[in-house]
């Protein structure tokens, strides 16, 4: 080619080659000026669909007239028809020299990345996405100026582009167009695209300018694509430790998965890289002359504080915590890790665990209990807002992603008031073959780094504890857990993967034989939810939730959730009040941050008259897991059961309000709305518990009484119906969920035998004296001898009023 003509440009040197064709210099010998002149691939010349396309595109590109864009001449063919086009020749260098190896101070990186902001932005506005952004795609002179090369792969999107709409493309489907290592995820996978794309390839070269290394570099082309659309970066921290924190979220935010979680418009990321350049310059315009070039970076690290500028570290190396942004101390809360939905149990067993390990580190001030809740699911949560209402310096979040050989567990802290990265790693896990114990010890021991604590050998120790040797075992125990707190039917499910963790683990492969004293307690949790929730006999599940619980006991003295089980049995099963009393108060003693402990309580609480001090357990319980639904729930009932009727309903529509899908709420709210004479919208609320629940009886019941009071008759005595029918063929008493329905209807005489068979199966006598939907038999003496009966109240003639027995 060299010597050539192609129109009236003489081809003098090749300057380069690349999937798109080749490149050389070339004069215009019309104009007298160097250029450079790009010559297509045959194979665009021998598809003509290929050929239009490009040409269309080639010639949208060469409209564009920016500072930042290289220019384009001409778009031609030559005369046996090979496409050309005809651009500026820029002297200097592309960025591929500069991202090589070696990470770029930040005033440069922001420098860069404000030019190459520009450039798309004019182009956006134009209606051209670039779909190829590189560091072999941006040229550098010596003056600093940048150009955004090669729109060769640009196509045309609708003049007026939406953050939420993209394009249609007119490239075929699944066809993946530009560089693999550079790629957006919705490239990769060969989906349409919109302007939100540039700027995802853009993280990838600020991220390469700030590390010297690529975000996404697999060692085939299918294991990039991989790690771009599943995989997190590692945090830039790792490799540059004076980036400064604004300018390492400014990367991650281009760097999000998902389109909408990214910046919406090039104009947006320019606008904070020159927030950045503005703020950094007027930090380092505070310095003495000979000062300002050794202090720049430490100016854009610390952007409020000059104290910080001087010191030029991390704040989780500084021996004070900077009193705004960290103004809870050295605190964390752990967040469910992101992840599908089948591994959904993975995360919140990573989840619970990381929380109680931490919990163990007295020099962190506070750890909140773990919340699988979904309000803290999902791209596009309040972060600050989270942690104001934790009361957290820091959060802890991450991802779980399925790879073709194990799980890929990424986890980083953040400072969410500065939004600035602290700490990242990312952690291989084989479910089928290993137990994750050393993982979640690494994990808090990195943690403790990061807050700046020395661990001693005693906490080493704590943060190292093996519940069980079997992979399986551990794997069947968190998904037993995930289908616990869902509640309902799904209590089955949890009770047999209870049982398959204990088999797995156990020696011999008997239940009876298992050391897991985790299990043991889940599955005891299982029998008193089978029993609360009428799905099991309470005569045969509370004896063997008793059972498990001590054995776990047996196994591990100290275990605090066990005594809370074991509490709980002993109020609801045994209506003994002073051994459940001690039991939670060990429960609480060895585990003060579990809000269980606390809520259960306030059943004995209640059922011993001490109405203030039951509301004050729940509100503790708040307090500990202000996100728990079940501490708020248990609030809910303890305002209703002592007769606050106005609290009940606020707490329950506050609960129907952050978690529209738990049942629990809308039967709560239900009961409410009954208590204050609202019976129409009380049936609405009752109808969505049943149908959350999965008609489990106690909504059902609770359907049945505000269809008696709704004047709803027929409907409340199918309900009742569909109740006796269930009980019967399930073997199992109905106690208040029946009882109530009966009451609600009108016939106290069959209430009073549904209440005399509870007493004689010991089922709930603890409730008989203060349960609410029993106010109407309180003074008929035959539900006063089944309650003297039970021996937990006696009825004083005197006051008209059931007394706790001492």
């Amino acid at each position: 080619m060299i010597g050539t003509t192609i129109s009236h440009y003489r081809i003098t040197a090749k300057l380069g080659q690349g999937g798109m064709g080749e490149v050389y210099r070339a004069t215009d010998t019309k104009l007298d000026r160097e250029v450079a002149i790009k010559i297509l691939p045959q194979e665009i010349c021998d598809d003509p669909a290929r050929r239009r396309r490009f040409i269309k595109e080639a010639k949208a590109a060469s409209a564009l007239n920016h500072p930042n864009v290289c220019t384009i001449y001409e778009v031609g063919e030559t005369e046996d028809g090979q496409p050309f086009i005809v651009m500026e020749l820029l002297p200097g260098q592309t960025l591929d020299s500069l991202a090589e190896n070696k990470p770029l101070d930040d005033e440069t990186v922001v420098e860069i990345g404000s030019q190459i902001a520009d450039a798309l932005d004019a182009a956006h506005q134009a209606g051209i996405i670039h779909r190829d952004i590189k560091p072999a795609n941006i040229h550098r002179d010596a003056q600093g100026r940048v150009k955004v090369l090669d729109f060769g792969l640009a196509k045309r999107m609708d003049s007026t582009p939406t953050a939420d709409a993209s394009t249609a493309d007119e490239t075929e489907p699944g066809k993946l167009m530009g560089t693999p290592s550079y790629m957006s995820p919705e490239q990769a996978r060969g989906e349409a695209l919109d302007h939100r794309s540039d700027l995802f390839n853009v993280g990838i070269v600020l991220y390469q300018l700030t590390t010297g290394r690529s975000p996404f570099q697999g060692a085939t082309m299918a294991e990039t694509v991989e790690k771009i659309t599943h995989t997190q970066p590692e945090a830039i921290a790792r490799f540059n430790y004076e980036i400064s924190g604004e300018l390492e979220r400014i990367v991650r935010k281009c760097l999000e998965k998902k389109p909408q979680d990214r910046y919406q418009s090039a104009r947006e990321l320019l606008i904070d890289l020159r927030r950045l350049q503005r703020d950094s310059a007027t930090q380092t315009a505070t310095l003495p002359g000979g000062q300002r070039s050794q202090k720049v970076r430490a100016a854009v690290i610390g952007v409020a504080v000059v104290a910080i500028l001087c010191a030029g570290i991390w704040w989780s190396r500084r021996d004070a915590l900077p009193s705004e942004a960290f103004r809870y101390g050295k605190s964390v809360a752990v967040l469910p890790f992101q992840t599908e939905e089948e591994f959904q149990y993975v995360s919140d067993g990573l989840g619970r665990e990381l929380s109680g390990r931490l919990n163990r580190l007295e020099s962190i001030e506070r750890i909140p209990p773990f919340s699988s809740s979904d309000r803290l699911r999902g791209d596009s949560l309040d972060l600050k807002g989270i942690a104001e209402q934790l009361k957290v310096s820091t959060l802890l979040r991450g991802s779980i992603q399925r790879t073709a050989q194990a799980l890929l567990i990424s986890a980083e802290l953040i400072n969410p008031y500065s939004n600035s990265l602290i700490w990242s790693d990312t952690y291989p896990y084989d479910q089928v073959k290993e137990v994750p114990f050393r993982m979640y010890q690494e994990i808090a021991r990195s943690i403790a780094q990061a807050l700046n604590i020395e661990l001693s050998g005693e906490q080493e120790a704590a943060l190292m504890v093996e519940h069980t040797s079997n992979a399986r075992a551990w794997q069947a125990y968190l998904e037993g857990r995930y289908y616990w707190a869902k509640r309902g039917s799904d209590l089955w499910r949890a009770k047999r993967l209870f049982e398959l963790a204990l088999s797995f683990d156990s020696p011999t492969g008997q239940e009876k034989d298992s050391e897991f004293a985790l299990a043991w307690v889940g599955l005891a949790d299982t029998y008193t939810q089978l029993a609360g929730y009428s799905l099991m006999p309470t005569n045969e599940s509370f004896p063997q939730a008793i059972e498990h619980a001590e054995h776990a006991l047996s196994l591990n003295p100290s275990l605090g959730d066990a005594h809370a089980t074991l509490g709980f049995c002993q109020t609801f099963s045994q209506g003994d009040l002073s051994a459940a009393t001690r039991s939670f108060q060990l429960a609480q003693r060895f585990n003060p941050r579990d809000a269980r402990a606390h809520y259960w309580q306030m059943w004995t609480l209640l059922s011993l008259g001490r109405e203030a001090e039951a509301i004050a357990t729940c509100e503790e319980a708040c307090r500990i897991d202000p996100l728990s639904d079940l501490a708020l729930y248990h609030l809910c009932y303890a305002y209703w059961m002592t007769g606050e009727i106005e609290n009940a309903e606020r707490a329950s529509r506050k609960l129907v309000s952050r978690t529209p899908d738990l049942w629990l709420g809308h039967m709560m709210l239900a009961r409410a709305l009954l208590g204050k004479g609202n019976p129409q919208e009380a049936v609405q609320a009752a109808e969505l518990a049943v149908k959350l629940s999965g008609r489990i009886p106690m909504p059902l019941g609770v359907l049945g009484q505000t269809y008696a009071a709704a004047g709803l008759t027929n409907d409340a005595k199918d309900l009742l119906n569909e109740l006796t029918r269930r009980f019967h063929a399930e073997k199992v008493r109905g106690g208040p969920h029946l009882a109530g329905l009966l009451i609600a209807l009108g016939d106290d005489d069959k209430a009073i035998e549904q209440v005399r068979n509870s007493v004689q199966q010991g089922h709930q006598l603890f409730v008989l004296h203060f349960w609410p939907d029993y106010r109407s038999l309180w003074k008929d003496p035959r539900f006063i001898e089944l309650v003297n009966q039970a021996g937990i109240a006696r009825y004083n003639p005197e006051t008209e009023k059931f007394e706790v027995v001492e």
